[in-house]
């Protein structure tokens, strides 16, 4: 608006017949407008007028008959719901695993990263995590594959609960023995205290990996997820319904499986597949399927 009003005052204040040329064509244009603005409201009246005609007038018979026709879509709602979902991710949306470690890959998280942070900001997260992973036997991609799927390569979320923080998003329990609290991690966020929580990433994954090596991306998010179970097979449950809210507050990482397609494998999750137990191997597709969306969020732009 101001870049208009702007305008307008440079033309109006042009010197004789320039300036006069000037108004004879804002009138021009704004007659036009007007004549635009009238055929737009004629055709939304006839739009209204024919949405009258073909409404439906409801009568007790017509309410009678959609409750009864709503009946079977209510009992089979979970169901139905879970057909879309599937249609969706074999056909309209499908995510592919493809365990891509390149330097472009990474350079993809380090795009959606410089979404949140500044140039200095961005600097100091690689560095410090090219340091941190080749402490804990590990690789940037991998942590940064944790890291977005914890906070979306945001280093300063706050949970809006307010139960967790931080790049690998610190909980009151994950921050014993760091001599540091819960709300100063959220402080460091409201701060944009880089530095302080990349500390705490390191002395985190330092301390709870226990010297053990952590080169998959899966084997750093049960470092964060469920510490005392890494380095045990694919297969081990690190929580199930017996374990209550620890299952229930991340049941959906729960129900991840693989579709063979052709010589490609789909990415798939449903209720359905969901056993009550969630494992290293239901985190390992879980950031599988988070990588592929982000791989094909950046490809799409890059078509654009």
């Amino acid at each position: 608006m101001k870049a208009t009003s702007d305008l307008l005052q440079i033309l109006l204040s042009l010197p004789g017949w320039v300036g006069y040329v000037a108004c004879f064509i804002m009138v021009a244009f704004f007659l036009q407008a007007v004549r635009i603005l009238r055929f737009a409201w004629s055709g939304l009246a006839f739009l209204l007028s024919l949405l009258r005609k073909v409404a439906v007038k409801p009568s007790p018979g017509w309410i009678l008959w959609v409750a009864l026709l709503a009946l079977p879509l209510w009992a089979f709602r979970q169901s139905a719901s879970d057909s879309l979902q599937w249609v969706e991710q074999r056909y309209l949306n499908p995510l592919f695993f493809t365990p891509d470690t390149s330097n472009h890959m990474m350079s993809i998280y380090e795009m959606e990263m410089a979404l949140y942070c500044d140039p200095y900001e961005c600097e100091i997260i690689r560095t410090r995590t090219r340091q941190i992973a080749e402490k804990v036997g590990s690789t940037p991609l991998a942590i940064y594959e944790v890291a977005f799927s914890e906070c979306g390569m945001n280093p300063f979320v706050i949970r809006t609960d307010g139960v967790a923080a931080g790049w690998i998003q610190f909980t009151r329990a994950g921050l014993v023995g760091t001599g540091f609290t819960l709300e100063q991690v959220k402080e460091a966020c409201r701060q944009r205290n880089t530095a302080l929580i990349m500390d705490l990433t390191e002395m985190y994954l330092v301390s709870r990996s226990k010297g053990k090596p952590m080169p998959r991306s899966c084997d750093v998010y049960t470092c964060v997820f469920a510490p005392g179970y890494l380095g045990f097979g694919d297969d081990q449950n690190l929580y199930s319904i017996s374990d209550g809210d620890a299952y229930y507050l991340n049941a959906g990482l729960d129900g991840y499986y693989l579709q063979q397609v052709g010589d490609k494998q789909i990415i798939m999750h449903s209720r359905k597949a969901a056993d009550g137990r969630i494992t290293i191997n239901d985190l390992a597709l879980a950031l599988a399927a988070k990588k592929a969306a982000l791989a094909k969020k950046y490809k799409n732009i890059q078509s654009l």
